[in-house]
């Protein structure tokens, strides 16, 4: 299956498959964590108007990507990011390589984590994550 957007509606397959598998769990304040795969600025409107947050890492080449964050050029634990009007932040955190965010819930705040500053959009994606793993 490929992420292709769908021919009569624009909309990534990916996002309507999420929405029909996250139907009956939508509008009650829950946070999906997806990866790249899913993740889309797209989806995470989709996912706002219907209660229900979205926190996953995003490729680079999504469509509707602010452009200045794709692109910023950043040092080892530097962070840039953008929120739109609508509560949809991504950010880009230099660590050994860029890493891309995408989170409703989550502005550009940081946490220490020892010597350094990580975001928490990431933080928290890495403990889904960890937590799916050991079920």
């Amino acid at each position: 299956m490929n992420n292709k957007e769908s021919e009569n509606d624009g909309v990534l397959v990916a996002d309507k498959l999420i929405l029909e598998l996250m139907n009956n769990l939508l509008d009650s304040g829950r946070t999906l964590f997806t990866d790249n795969w899913y993740t889309s600025v797209g989806l995470a409107r989709r996912l706002t108007t219907r209660g229900t947050h979205l926190v996953g890492t995003l490729r680079s080449n999504r469509k509707c990507n602010p452009k200045n964050v794709i692109t910023a050029s950043l040092n080892r634990g530097q962070i840039f990011g953008m929120e739109s009007d609508d509560g949809i932040t991504v950010l880009k955190w230099k660590d050994k390589g860029d890493v891309l965010m995408l989170s409703t819930k989550h502005g550009i705040q940081t946490t220490n984590i020892g010597q350094r500053q990580k975001p928490v959009a990431i933080i928290d994606c890495n403990a889904a994550k960890s937590f799916i793993r050991c079920l």
